[in-house]
Order: structure tokens, then sequence, then C-alpha cells
């Protein structure tokens, strides 16, 4: 089914509820819940009312996610305050007030890694995101990502080559993020950032304390298991013929 057909499950709010109770049943057959998984994301992406983006949506596939915690993963919102100035020296103002205001309160702040493969203008891509966020007005999410990526070409993983940003908080009726960039003129501290959070996909592959895995995403296009068939990767694949590479 088309993007267009399936934003067109749900035109209202009633529509919304009815789904989400049937969701909440699971007493659908597996395609029928996929179905309305995504019909359901659609919506609430439209409304932002949850964590899903279209930059990590379409496309795409994430593979492996981990629950961070802000009060003690200090280093990640360093890192994250570090690459907004030195990476995106150019950020509009009033982008770069949300961003210190959303990393400076540590009581609202939540935090997660995404990692995924992503097919982008012909070119396949691994990356992984960085993502900070808050709710706004209970139903609604204010959201900060930098995703980091290397592109692959046959079968091996080149290196990192861009950082993209999306600055999005919450604006009643505005879809579009606040700010968003691209570049390939990688600073120290993107490189930096990219090696360690490497590490954490294999480090914490296995560990339920990180690991990010709600039973709605087993209904989710964009969540499933590594497409790509990779010799080398800088992501863990589970795979034995595939060997890990490093930024070193």
């Amino acid at each position: 089914m088309m993007k267009e057909q399936i934003e067109q499950i749900i035109q209202s709010e009633e529509d919304y509820k009815k789904i989400q109770s049937e969701l909440g049943r699971k007493k659908k057959p597996a395609k029928i819940l996929k179905l309305l998984m995504n019909a359901l994301e659609s919506y609430r992406q439209s409304k932002k009312y949850g964590w899903s983006r279209p930059w990590n949506k379409y496309d795409l596939v994430n593979f492996q996610s981990f629950m961070l915690r802000p009060e003690t993963d200090e280093h990640l919102v360093t890192a994250m305050q570090q690459i907004l100035r030195q990476q995106f020296p150019g950020m509009a103002q009033d982008a770069q007030d949300f961003c210190d205001e959303l990393l400076a309160n540590r009581e609202q702040l939540m935090g997660f890694i995404f990692y995924h493969e992503f097919h982008d203008n012909g070119i396949d891509y691994e990356g992984v995101t960085l993502s900070f966020g808050r709710v706004n007005a209970k139903r609604f999410r204010d959201r900060l990502d930098l995703i980091l990526e290397s592109p692959i070409d046959q079968g091996k993983s080149m290196g990192l080559n861009r950082a993209r940003l999306f600055v999005d908080p919450y604006r009643e009726g505005v879809r579009e993020p606040l700010y968003q960039e691209i570049t390939t003129a990688l600073q120290p501290v993107s490189r930096e950032l990219f090696d360690l959070l490497c590490g954490y996909s294999w480090d914490w592959a296995n560990d339920e304390n990180r690991l990010w895995d709600h039973w709605t995403s087993h209904y989710i296009d964009y969540f499933g298991d590594r497409k790509l068939d990779l010799d080398t990767s800088y992501f863990y694949t589970g795979v034995e013929k595939t060997s890990r590479i490093s930024q070193h």
C-alpha cells in the first residue's frame, strides 16, 4: 500500500482513538496490525504526537535502538552541545536557543540512539541518530536529531562522510522542522562522536537495560532486521562474516 493510502486510513481523532484501541487488543492478524500501526504512525507524525519523524521513517530501517539516561549519559549531552556549535555554527538563533534550553533541562530530557540503513538518492548508507527530546503539552514531542552516516559501496562501509541535523520543536500547525542542515565538511567532534556511537552498537547489543524494543515496533515498517549484506560495518550485525571496523 502506498504512503498516501496509509495516511487516508485515519482522517480524524475519532479514527485515531478507534485504531489505538484495536491495536491495544492485538487480536487482528499480523498483516492487519502492521497496516493499522503504520497508519497510526503516519497520523502521529503529522501531529507530532510522538517520537516519529519523516527523516527516521522513509526508505530506511532502524535495526537497533537504545534508551539513554540523560542524567547519567552526560557525555552525550555535552557532545551534542559541542557539535551544535562547532559543526553547525550557522544555525539560526531561534533554533540555537531552543537547543540550548532543551539540553539544559535535564529533568524533562529524553534520549535515544537509533541505528539504521538508509537508501538516499541511489546511495545506501548505514548511520546512527543521536536523538534528544521531551514531552510538550502531554501529547506532543519536541525533538533534536543529529544523524551521522557512512556510505556503502560493494558491501563495504566507507566511513563517516556526512552529518544531518533536524531541530524540530512542536509548533502548532507547523509540520516542517524549525531548522535543518546537511554537511560533509565534518569537524573532529563529529568523527569522535561517531566512533563512540559505533562502539555502543556492539557493546550494548545484548544489554537489556539499554535496548528499546516496544511491541509496537514489530508492526512498523521502519523497524526491523538489517537488510544489506555487508562485508564490513561500523555497526553490530550479528553475522559472523561481517567484519567490525572503526574510525581509527
